[in-house]
């Protein structure tokens, strides 16, 4: 990774960073970290184009609501698209004003006319129920006053609206509302009023909710004029459209003649707004993603403008600054020759190589199909520092390698296998689709799966277990010889195994444990220290691995003071728990009680140099327990006190150990990254700069004078290429040469104390955690057993008849497929995969983590990322 710093005239501001963004090249540093976004120089240009934004998104919704389909643009045809010049951007911002201002007038009419036809047809509906409802009423005798008139109306038998001072409103409410509104009228009138609630055979579009709702008519009766307010504004408290309904019958019925003539009127006009709407969307989404990726690069263009910073020695232009693979280069240097061919000859950006001796570059991972999906689960816990070991790699075999411990069963792996293969032969069909959220954690994954799938095989095969069953059915090929022997009372017959000796099963599980009586037994003892082994090789592996960090990171320090007392911390105790479990795999035990190893270990830490006899193993046990429990104490303190104390000694100019740990390991190792030139050089100047107190980074001579130096031995035609050096001074303004900061002691101290508190617990914690291989397992192998037997076998029951068989087989076996890939496959398929990487982030890990991802200033990812953002279930 190189740190180049770019100056670019203001001629060609443009024009550079439109090929930086096409060509993905580099991850630009923010020399305005510290300002705040309001004050930086381009923000008034990067609001005008979020508002341009805006304006394709307000389009993009009308589209979406009209189901008017969209010319989708590739991310990769991006490059081809054609430039757009400044005034070309002027001339569509006010094309696009001019549309939405069209599109705006012409929805807000549509929708004024939606609303009119819906009132109107709330209206005639309201006619034709109430028209219904005095039909079924008639009476042959009047009442004498106005209540017996509302009693006999409320019994059916009266039409004394005329007569009596019976007043009716009527109107429109929701369905679910009309309850709520019939019990609100009967508690506040006390019963005197009656309504009458008609439903409507008809959706109606509520703009509010945006969604269609079923409405219904209510006709209501009461006598009084302070009655009729009450109940007016009730209505209105609830937003309900109220109408007047004409006593008379020959009005009521012109009326509505008049009501569906307008509607038809409305409908028409209706008609011909949403086909003008839609012929303008239509021809707005022809070119919508055009510019919208036109939009988009000028935004981020002027989102990177704002991470640079103009110059002050130079009239004119920017400086930009950003992290570029090495091997990019090359491209970079295409772009400057593209510009002086076809630009201008004399307005070139001018780039220069920087030193980054403080700075901390990100950190870009190479990956391809088949390891994107490992990187995703480590990068998911943190990012490796820059030059670190990546994780990634080990996680490919080590990942699946642990999943499949617990996962052991090679009829589940087929089945496991077979889907990660189905996805990966289908991957551009399914690379090509708008998958939902949980399709496309499954397709990121599919190697994951499939690497799974296999190592589920291979452990099958060492557990001898498919489907919970032995790949041998028969016995003859097991190592045991099995006789069968009367049992007390000579009712039953035991069958009782005995081992011959020097012979041993071919591969694997012998078969002849996979039914036996002890079975759970044996298989519990074996696959807890097969986890405890496993758990403690992982460890250790993350340990070593850790000290290639070091070595290549030239941390001498931390090799003697962290790396050599954690190996032998971990291995006094633990390691030398796995040698036990060895021991005692590798002694035969036949006539005497082998010893229990954790009554071993615990004995070893509270009673030192004693052995009982049952826990003898081998000769010289106890010298060689107490020396490795001295060992772990010690290693304890190594830990806690060696790192501070050496860095206090470093910290004294004057001390004989201040320089060590900047000398290279290996110095001609190529192996360890020793011989390169110039390290002895930059040794001597990271020294200097701690320890001459006359060192000052912003004026070195001797670096000025060999910059004066180069610059004078250049020619003038050198001078302008892409790679002649700038003035110095413009160099110094933006990233001077400066000492490294050094974290207070009492900082370094506190660290140190936590770091051996927590490699210490970790010992023992991660130790336990690794246990779950076991859990999980032996929970894996029982449940697939009990769907066996009980599922799958009672197809084959003798109180079956013949005939019904192939019937409950069938039907048995689909029953037993369903539960095994639903239950074994896919939920305990991913609770083993959610312990696995729990093992990997924190059991496991060997690297620090604290990173950052090299992101490219990338027009192809932005489109991506806010194309996912827009549509986030594919």
């Amino acid at each position: 990774m190189k740190l180049v710093q770019i100056y670019i005239p203001t001629e060609i501001i443009h024009y550079t960073l439109q090929k930086l963004g096409e060509l993905s090249l580099i991850h630009v540093v923010d020399l305005n970290d510290g300002m705040n976004a309001i004050n930086r120089p381009y923000i008034s240009d990067l609001r005008r184009y979020d508002k341009i934004n805006d304006i394709l998104s307000y389009f993009r919704d009308k589209i979406d609501e009209t189901h008017v389909p969209i010319n989708n643009l590739k991310p990769q045809h991006l490059k081809y698209l054609s430039s757009y010049s400044q005034h070309d951007i002027d001339e569509l911002e006010q094309k696009l004003i001019n549309l939405r201002d069209q599109v705006e007038h012409l929805y807000q009419s549509k929708q004024q006319l939606e609303k009119q036809e819906i009132e109107l047809t709330e209206e005639r509906w309201v006619y034709e129920k109430f028209d219904s409802l005095l039909s079924t009423i008639g009476v042959d005798d009047l009442e004498n006053d106005e209540a017996t008139a509302l009693m006999s109306l409320e019994e059916g038998r009266g039409n004394g609206l005329e007569r009596f001072q019976i007043s009716n409103i009527s109107g429109i409410i929701s369905k679910r509302l009309a309850e709520v509104f019939e019990r609100i009228l009967w508690r506040t009138f006390y019963g005197n009023v009656i309504i009458n609630i008609s439903d409507i055979d008809e959706l109606f579009y509520n703009f509010e909710t945006k969604e269609y709702e079923k409405r219904c008519v209510f006709s209501i009766f009461a006598h009084g004029i302070e009655m009729c307010k009450k109940i007016r504004k009730l209505a209105n408290s609830l937003d309900l459209p109220l109408y007047d309904v004409e006593s008379d019958l020959e009005l009521r019925k012109q009326h509505l003649e008049v009501l569906k003539t307008r509607i038809s009127d409305i409908n028409t006009v209706l008609l011909a707004s949403q086909k003008t709407l839609f012929n303008q969307l239509t021809s707005i989404a022809g070119t919508l993603e055009e510019w919208y990726a036109v939009i988009m690069k000028e935004r981020h263009i002027y989102k990177i403008l704002n991470k640079c910073k103009r110059s002050q020695y130079l009239k004119g232009g920017i400086i930009l600054r950003g992290w570029i693979p090495a091997y990019e280069m090359d491209k970079l240097q295409e772009i400057v020759e593209d510009i002086k061919t076809n630009i201008d000859r004399n307005t070139i950006p001018i780039v220069n190589e920087l030193d980054f001796d403080n700075e901390e570059p990100p950190t870009k991972q190479e990956t391809n199909k088949f390891t994107e999906g490992f990187q995703n689960l480590i990068d998911a816990y943190g990012i490796a520092k820059y030059q670190e070991i990546n994780p990634g790699i080990f996680t490919v075999s080590t990942f699946p390698f642990l999943f499949a411990i617990m996962f052991g069963d090679s009829g589940h792996g087929i089945l496991m296998a077979i889907f990660g293969l189905v996805m990966i032969l289908l991957e551009r069909k399914l690379g090509s689709m708008k998958l939902n959220d949980i399709i496309e954690i499954l397709f990121t994954g599919r190697y994951i799966i499939l690497m799974m799938g296999f190592y589920s095989i291979f452990s099958g095969i060492i557990y001898n277990d498919c489907f919970s069953k032995s790949f041998i059915f028969q016995l003859k090929n097991s190592a045991y010889k099995f006789i069968k022997q009367p049992s007390i009372g000579s009712k039953f017959v035991t069958t009782r195994g005995y081992k011959e000796q020097g012979t041993a099963f071919l591969f694997g599980m012998d078969p002849g444990w996979i039914d036996a009586s002890n079975m759970i037994v044996f298989m519990n003892s074996f696959k807890m220290k097969m986890s405890i082994i496993l758990g403690i090789a992982h460890m250790t592996f993350g340990v070593c691995i850790n000290v290639f960090n070091d070595i290549f990171f030239n941390k001498k320090i931390n090799i003697f003071c962290e790396f050599l007392p954690e190996i032998i911390m971990l291995n006094s105790l633990f390691g030398y728990l796995c040698l036990l479990i060895i021991k005692k795999w590798l002694t035969d035990w036949t006539g005497a009680v082998a010893p229990s190893l954790l009554n071993v270990l615990i004995n070893m830490v509270l009673n030192p140099g004693h052995v009982i006899e049952e826990e003898y193993m081998y000769f010289g046990q106890s010298i060689v327990q107490v020396i490795l429990l001295l060992l772990f104490i010690i290693c304890i303190f190594w830990l806690l006190l060696a790192k501070p104390y050496v860095i206090f000694a470093e910290r004294n100019p004057h001390n004989k150990w201040a320089k060590w740990r900047y000398l290279p390991i290996f110095t001609k190792s190529k192996f360890f990254g020793g011989g390169i030139e110039g390290d002895h050089e930059e040794t001597e100047r990271l020294i200097g700069s701690q320890y001459n107190e006359e060192y000052d980074p912003l004026n070195n001579d001797d670096d000025d004078d060999d910059d004066d130096g180069e610059l004078n031995d250049k020619g003038e035609g050198e001078a302008s290429s892409s790679s002649s050096s700038m003035n110095p001074i413009i160099v110094e303004e933006f990233m001077p040469r400066r000492q490294k900061e050094e974290r207070p002691f009492v900082d370094l101290v506190v660290d140190q104390i936590i770091h051996t508190i927590e490699f210490t617990l970790n010992c023992i914690s991660n130790t336990a955690s690794y246990l779950r291989l076991w859990a999980l397992s032996l929970a894996h192998s029982q449940l697939s057993s009990i769907l066996f037997d009980k599922i799958f076998v009672m197809g084959f029951a003798d109180f079956i008849p013949k005939k019904l068989l192939p019937i409950t087989i069938f039907i048995s076996f689909a029953i037993w497929f369903f539960l095994t890939v639903f239950i074994m496959c896919a939920m305990e398929g991913m609770s083993a995969f959610l312990h696995t990487l729990r093992l990997h982030w924190y059991n496991g890990k060997f690297y620090k983590g604290t990173g950052y991802k090299f992101e490219p200033f990338s027009f192809e990812q932005i489109y991506k990322d806010e194309k996912n953002a827009q549509n986030p279930s594919g």
